[in-house]
């Protein structure tokens, strides 16, 4: 808007220069080319009448009013006599046949004329020539020259200074229509920000009212509009929340009661089942722990869409890690598998505690599941600036490029999951978990093989308090 505004000024003014320039410029050269044709015409007629009376066979003209002439105007003067041999000629010898000239020959015939032409020595020149009469006959013809060089110099200055006055004009239109298309568009240019940025989501910005009222009418009806669809938008997220909260509420106890107690009746039937049927019989209660599981994770994220992940506190984080490796520990030891604890940076986090053993039950999960037998799988805690990082590295086959960039999709199971009953909702449950604690997850690659799973959490300044190098090691 603001260029097309500044082109419409340039155009208007550079419109109005061509318009009053040009004619004037063109008026300014013909004024001066008649100024110089009257003066010389003026000037031919008062020399032919001077060296008229002299003008008589076996008498010498007298050149000295020719010569004053010339010094004094910068004119060539050319005096024929009746037959059109020159008698008197200020830059050429006398005695030459100028007869054959089509203006001497008019004048020689009685009629002035004027005109252009071009000269070896002087270049463009202008020229008048003028009858000399004696009596009712014609003596000769005087004609008088002289070069345009002195009124092009001044055409070209003019012109010169019209083109500077353009170019400064137009340079002060582009200063002035600058500041005026801010001024006139600032109002409009905000609203549109505030448009652009009420659509990408900043429900709470408003337009502060102008001097204009015609802006001011259109910024109140931004402001009413963006206040109406932040209350429906409002209302309509508090129905949302309190849907799912219900949804929750009422699907936790039914999905999981039925589960449980499924789950218990097989486990009960494994005293009376043959051994032929114990086979079948443990794949349908690794089935009901998939299905437990899936259940569990998926009321948990719907738990967390709804409510998020709870009041946030200051947590000690080699306590809680601690805490849940031991949890952790007779299934690592059962896949050979060794869980090491490392920090050497302060372990304060600001999350919520249930977000927290979450968070680490899905991540030791998949590297208890993802290690070699007779490896490790480390769990360091690195405190930064303004947050602290929990990294559980483990040494498997790790993860391609593609595969890290769709880990955190709902149900994406890597090629390696096939057949370990996860569910495919792990990874996303630490995301939404991460996020609702104002932090963040993510997957790297480790050098040396493996995964590095993370999860970035904040932490409270001043909250810092040791620097301690703690390894825990569990057998």
């Amino acid at each position: 808007m603001n260029r097309r505004m500044m082109l419409s000024y340039l155009a208007i003014t550079a419109f109005f220069l061509l318009v009053v320039e040009i004619p004037l410029g063109v008026s300014f050269a013909n004024r001066e080319r008649d100024q110089i044709n009257d003066r010389l015409s003026r000037d031919a007629k008062v020399l032919a009448a001077l060296v008229g009376g002299s003008l008589t066979p076996g008498k010498a003209l007298d050149t000295a009013i020719i010569e004053n002439y010339e010094v004094a105007s910068g004119a060539r003067v050319l005096v024929v006599d009746g037959t059109g041999v020159s008698v008197a000629d200020s830059d050429d010898p006398i005695g030459r046949n100028y007869a054959p000239q089509d203006e001497i020959a008019q004048a020689l015939r009685g009629t002035s004329s004027t005109g252009t032409s071009e000269s070896p020595a002087n270049g463009h020149v202008t020229y008048v020539a003028a009858p000399i009469r004696s009596g009712d006959n014609i003596a000769g013809a005087v004609r008088v020259t002289l070069p345009t060089s002195d009124v092009d110099n001044r055409v070209r200055r003019l012109w010169l200074t019209l083109a500077v006055l353009a170019v400064v004009t137009l340079g002060a239109v582009t200063g002035v229509g600058f500041l005026l298309t801010r001024l006139i568009t600032a109002p409009i240019e905000m609203l549109r920000a505030a448009g652009a940025a009420f659509l990408v989501g900043e429900r709470d910005i408003r337009v502060p009212t102008d001097n204009s009222p015609a802006l001011n009418e259109l910024v109140t009806t931004f402001n009413q509009m963006a206040d109406h669809i932040e209350s429906l938008e409002g209302a309509q997220f508090d129905a949302m929340v309190a849907i799912e909260q219900s949804f929750v509420d009422s699907a936790s106890a039914p999905l999981r009661t039925p589960l449980a107690t499924l789950r218990r009746h097989l486990a009960n039937l494994e005293a009376t089942v043959i051994p032929e049927g114990r086979g079948e019989l443990e794949a349908a209660i690794a089935q009901t722990v998939k299905l437990t599981t899936l259940v569990d994770q998926l009321l948990d994220l719907a738990e967390i869409e709804a409510t998020g992940a709870g009041k946030e506190e200051n947590v000690e984080l080699v306590a809680s890690i601690t805490a849940r490796c031991q949890a952790w520990e007779s299934q690592a030891a059962e896949r050979g598998v060794q869980l090491r604890i490392e920090s050497n940076e302060p372990c304060l986090a600001r999350v919520a505690p249930s977000a927290l053993d979450r968070i680490l039950d899905s991540l030791l999960r998949n590297a208890i599941d993802a290690a070699p037998t007779g490896t490790a799988v480390t769990i360091r805690v690195e405190a930064r600036a303004d947050f602290v990082g929990i990294h559980v590295v483990d040494q498997g086959p790790g993860m391609t490029d593609e595969e890290r960039r769709h880990a955190f999709d709902r149900f994406w199971q890597g090629p390696e999951a096939e057949g370990r009953g996860t569910s495919g909702l792990g990874l996303t449950l630490v995301a939404q978990l991460a996020t609702a604690s104002n932090g963040v997850a993510g997957l790297t690659s480790v050098p040396e093989g493996g995964l590095d799973a993370w999860v970035e959490l904040p932490h409270p300044r001043g909250d810092l308090s040791t620097d301690a190098d703690t390894t825990v090691a569990l057998a």
